[in-house]
């Protein structure tokens, strides 16, 4: 079992390590070795390769920011399983192609987790994760022909 604090904490990881851009090696200790499931969308992407072929998508974003409501967590927490649910603030500065200037996106995101506990290690780990909503705040999203999710437009 995974605790509610525990689960937290773990989730809050995740986020610092994005807005630190560190690769797989650096998120080794926090995902499920086995069933690692990443979904955004229609996309999904299994196991260490997807998570790093996730993060190639991800190259394009810098100065990212995860800052996650700590008033809006739901944390169920079972036997095998803790299943939780996230939202969070989530800002960057992106650049497509050759644009003179960068871009400042700022979005509010939903997110769904399954934590496991690693049967190998005996420590939390992500098994599941799911971006439900990726809402921009007003005037704060991606500009002309790149409207769309800057998660999965690639």
């Amino acid at each position: 079992m995974v605790s509610a604090d525990e689960a937290k904490e773990l989730i809050r990881k995740w986020g610092r390590r994005h807005d630190e851009h560190l690769g797989l090696a650096g998120f080794m200790d926090i995902l499920a070795e086995d069933g690692l499931v990443l979904k955004f969308g229609d996309n999904e992407w299994h196991g260490f390769a997807g998570f790093e072929a996730h993060q190639k998508l991800k190259a394009k974003f810098f100065d990212e920011a995860h800052v996650y409501d700590e008033n809006a967590w739901e944390i169920e927490v079972a036997d095998n399983e803790t299943r939780a649910r996230s939202k969070m603030m989530w800002e960057c500065r992106t650049r497509e192609g050759d644009a003179p200037r960068s871009q400042h996106l700022c979005a509010d995101l939903d997110h769904r987790w399954v934590l496991v506990r690693c049967p190998r290690r005996g420590q939390p780990v992500i098994q599941f994760h799911e971006c439900l909503s990726l809402e921009y705040r007003p005037g704060q999203g991606p500009e002309g022909e790149h409207q769309g999710d800057v998660h999965l437009d690639h």
